[in-house]
């Protein structure tokens, strides 16, 4: 059964993983292999990186969609509804995992009283977010370690 709750210290190593395999093994069908790289270096993580994940995980408190106490996937809702992180093990998608951090996003930010939701998304995200009720605001390139790679502005409003 799947369950939503908030970032724990003991998540890092997790998080990282999916963060790592979905954007190899989900994104691939529309980045380079060249792009991914720049993205998220094979050989990144490490105790050294770990720690700064920790550090600002700690801060943010992600949500995380579990089960049987495995994350499947987890987003960070930052200041102003902004969406930054938001990302669905790769073997585990289209199981409601998304939907479930969606839902968990804008429950909060209506809670603190924001008026949209907001992130740069993937071209492989786009059409998820945009069955959630996000619209693009704007195409837009964004320069990961010198990759001009292409993502969409989206927003859902309150």
């Amino acid at each position: 059964m799947l369950k939503i709750r908030r970032y724990r210290e003991t998540d890092t190593v997790q998080l990282c993983d999916i963060y790592y395999y979905a954007i190899h093994n989900v994104n691939n069908a529309d980045y380079t292999n060249e792009e991914l790289e720049a993205w998220a270096p094979s050989g990144a993580y490490n105790e050294e990186s770990y720690k700064k994940d920790t550090a600002r995980w700690s801060k943010i408190m992600p949500f995380v969609v579990s089960e049987g106490g495995v994350a499947l996937g987890f987003a960070e809702l930052e200041d102003k509804g902004h969406i930054n992180c938001f990302f669905v093990h790769h073997e585990h998608q289209g199981r409601g995992v998304g939907r479930m951090l969606v839902d968990a996003c804008v429950g909060e930010a209506r809670k603190l009283g924001y008026e949209k939701v907001f992130g740069e998304v993937s071209i492989t995200a786009k059409p998820f977010f945009e069955r959630m009720g996000f619209a693009v605001v704007k195409p837009v390139l964004c320069d990961i370690k010198g990759m001009m790679m292409k993502y969409y502005d989206m927003e859902k409003l309150l």
